[in-house]
């Protein structure tokens, strides 16, 4: 089961302030979801595969955490213009994971503590990520396509950053 499971052509979504604990994913935007929101005081704890799973377009994530989840967020294939602002990724075994065939993926401000394996996993062309901290896990990022990252600290991880993408990748004050 899911927490929140966003059907075909959902649009203008809002999620502020939810609690969803346990379950198999804590919310899911289908490919036709466009203007999801998922903002303010809202935790998703202990989801079996993913806090979050977009496949939809326009989304805007703000200011939330995710604990505990095998995966944190999950940027599916054929996502587009996901804005990731002031996450708290905390434990599980990856934090934040982007698939091949997404694109304009911004992250912001991301902050991650002991996550297992990956706190960013990286494999969407052109994804950009500025400002937060990274601490404990495995790797810091691993990055599989072009990627431009500025302003974080990574620290406490095995691999701080692990690049093998054939585009271009750009870091800077990190």
């Amino acid at each position: 089961p899911s927490g929140v499971f966003l059907h075909v052509n959902s649009l203008n979504v809002t999620l502020d302030s939810i609690t969803v604990s346990g379950g198999r994913t804590g919310v899911v935007a289908e490919k036709t979801t466009k203007g999801l929101r998922v903002t303010g005081a809202t935790t998703i704890d202990n989801a079996h595969v993913a806090g979050i799973a977009l496949g939809g377009h326009d989304t805007v994530l703000e200011g939330f955490t995710v604990k505990n989840s095998r995966t944190a967020v999950r940027v599916e294939r054929g996502a587009g213009g996901v804005v990731a602002n002031k996450l708290s990724l905390i434990g599980g075994d990856d934090g934040l994971v982007t698939s091949g065939g997404t694109t304009g993926v911004v992250v912001k401000d991301l902050q991650t503590d002991g996550v297992g394996n990956d706190a960013i996993r990286n494999l969407s062309p052109g994804m950009q990520i500025t400002g937060g901290q990274i601490r404990g896990g495995n790797t810091g990022m691993d990055l599989q396509a072009g990627t431009t990252v500025s302003g974080i600290q990574i620290g406490l991880t095995s691999t701080g950053i692990r690049a093998r993408a054939a585009d271009p990748i750009a870091l800077d004050n990190v």
